[in-house]
């Protein structure tokens, strides 16, 4: 955000070591936009990445499914070690297969889809680190005459528009992404205008929003 010349910067997400010199030069003036809780000397408007990540864990396990598949980025994303977690905490089935490090792109969903129907082992669903990558993966499965949610469940984490446009639709976690970028340029706006004083830490709810695109498994009422 600018107001002026470089009055403020909002910083969305994780950030490369080699942008922390610019970032320096707006010093408290910088405000934080994450899906995880980060040891911040600064304004820090979050979504939980790891509730979001237990709440789509949850659901397909109340669904009966106890071999699920992550697609997305690892070791370091937020939703792998809450993926993780959940796995080993309930002890679920997995294999080294079906944990498939992809770019969070369409594309990644779409090649993730191939080696996730070649696996000896077949899951029962697939959890994806957000809905870009959902998305390409319906496709990939599509293209290989896979059907969703019968042959394989998929939930992912954002609750972009073309969620709820996919065939089937897609079951996902809501980030309030809208709300995220409000707070977070209000939270700076009045930094600028020296309104507040300390480290502010504005926590946002994310939601299930339940689709077609997760089958309950027999004997597992959807939950």
């Amino acid at each position: 955000l600018v107001i002026g010349k470089r009055d403020g910067l909002v910083v969305l997400g994780r950030t490369h070591k080699s942008l922390k010199p610019f970032i320096s030069q707006f010093s408290r003036r910088a405000v934080y936009v994450t899906l995880n809780q980060m040891e911040l000397e600064a304004d820090h408007i979050m979504c939980d990445g790891i509730q979001a990540t237990h709440t789509a864990m949850q659901y397909l396990y109340d669904n009966g499914h106890r071999h699920i598949a992550y697609v997305g980025e690892y070791p370091n994303d937020v939703r792998y070690q809450a993926f993780w977690s959940f796995v080993t905490q309930n002890t679920l089935t997995y294999s080294r297969e079906t944990i498939i490090n992809t770019p969070m792109t369409a594309e990644g969903g779409f090649s993730a889809a191939q080696k996730l129907l070649d696996c000896k082992m077949r899951p029962t669903a697939v959890f994806c680190a957000n809905d870009v990558t959902a998305i390409g993966l319906l496709k990939g499965l599509s293209q290989r005459r896979a059907v969703v949610p019968r042959d394989l469940s998929v939930i992912s984490i954002d609750n972009i528009a073309e969620a709820g446009e996919t065939t089937p639709g897609l079951t996902t976690v809501k980030i309030p992404l809208k709300d995220l970028g409000s707070f977070a340029v209000k939270t700076l706006v009045d930094r600028i205008h020296k309104g507040h004083s300390i480290y502010v830490h504005v926590f946002m709810p994310s939601e299930l929003l339940i689709r077609e695109s997760v089958r309950p498994l027999k004997g597992f009422p959807r939950g």
